[in-house]
């Protein structure tokens, strides 16, 4: 609480620098301690079911909401199978297979699953009479495109989706219909956000980012969007991944181009700039206290930044080959199977990361993150 009240601190007093068109890191003067960058440690990298090496990059991964299943993480592979561990009990809990599944959501008290995926479906899953072997319950189509990420909310009554076709729904899971559709995207809306914060209260606001060079936040009672970042002066490029801070009040978000940028809520402004030159941002999270944001890119690489240092190419407080893979006997890294896809954070701050090396690994995230 005390590092997220000084990072509280260091947005309040850089509201005059924002103003200005070049971007400003958070501590613009200095005035604020430096915290000593740390490397994430493995805790452990899960074992998957054996897959063919062309067809085991994990394409979606998330931890379930805070609540009784909230030690429960769940992925989904290219081979089309989707599982689901108990991290505390180092097992598997339940399987199955979902065609061409992107993402994956898990409810926070039952035992039900949301894939969606590249035939522009959200199936609904639950337990059935065979342990551990998850059956269909039903497949809605409300999106003419494929679905990019999926979350539970409010509880689990709802779930929100977001797809190729630029739009984002909040679906009745009792109905089996939608409720509510946001538009406003011109092109595929990715990476649906919320502040951590936010998850276990009656959830309001979230981000989305676009290929349409935007970022944008949602009121999910009105359905409206409230504000767009995307300045023609400076593009963002195509972007395919957002993070919120832990309190909403500023957004990570990056793509195609080599620079992950930081957007302050309130005052509307790009606020900083965080670039690993000729390496483009694949995924992205902030620790549980907002102190550092970790970028995963295609190279494998698990990068840490500490939000209030400079975010010049290597300037990085760290860096973990979290998900490299070489080409055979070589040091030339495969670029097809080394993408970090997904990253996500818990409750506990228990960093979860896949890539596109058919792993996934847990990692501590330290004291101070």
């Amino acid at each position: 609480k005390d590092v997220e009240a000084e990072v509280l601190k260091a947005i309040e007093t850089n509201f005059e620098a924002s103003k200005k068109k070049k971007p400003q890191a958070f501590d613009s003067e200095g005035q604020l301690k430096k915290v000593k960058g740390i490397t994430p440690m493995t805790l452990k990298t899960l074992k998957l079911p054996p897959c063919d090496r062309n067809s085991n990059k994990i394409n979606g991964l998330c931890w379930a909401p805070p609540g009784p299943n909230e030690t429960r993480l769940a992925y989904c592979r290219q081979d089309h199978m989707f599982g689901i561990f108990d991290i505390t009990k180092n097992a598997g809990v339940y399987g199955g297979k979902a065609s061409w599944a992107q993402c994956i959501a898990l409810h926070p008290s039952k035992d039900i699953v949301l894939t969606g995926g590249m035939d522009n479906a959200t199936t609904i899953w639950k337990n059935g009479d065979n342990p551990g072997k998850l059956v269909e319950v039903t497949k809605l189509i409300l999106h003419d495109g494929y679905i990019s990420s999926l979350d539970f909310i409010n509880g689990g009554d709802q779930f929100i989706s977001a797809g190729g076709d630029a739009d984002i729904h909040v679906v009745d899971v009792e109905k089996k219909a939608s409720v509510v559709k946001m538009c406003g995207h011109d092109k595929d809306a990715q990476s649906v956000s919320w502040a951590a914060n936010d998850v276990c209260g009656p959830q309001k606001r979230f981000a989305t980012c676009s290929s349409d060079q935007t970022v944008k936040m949602w009121d999910v009672t009105s359905g409206k969007c409230t504000m767009t970042f995307g300045a023609s002066s400076d593009p963002m490029g195509e972007l395919n991944a957002c993070a919120m801070f832990p309190n909403g009040n500023a957004i990570a978000c990056g793509g195609e181009k080599d620079k992950t940028y930081l957007l302050d809520v309130r005052t509307g402004k790009m606020v900083s700039k965080y670039a690993r030159n000729n390496q483009k941002t694949s995924s992205c999270v902030f620790s549980n206290s907002g102190r550092h944001l970790y970028i995963g890119h295609d190279d494998g690489a698990l990068i840490t930044w500490d939000i209030f240092d400079s975010g010049e190419n290597k300037a990085y407080a760290s860096k973990a080959d979290a998900h490299t893979t070489f080409y055979g006997g070589t040091k030339n890294i495969d670029i097809t199977h080394s993408r970090v896809q997904q990253m996500k954070v818990n409750s506990d701050g228990m960093l979860a990361t896949c890539g596109f090396d058919g792993k996934i690994k847990i990692w501590t995230a330290g004291n101070e993150a």
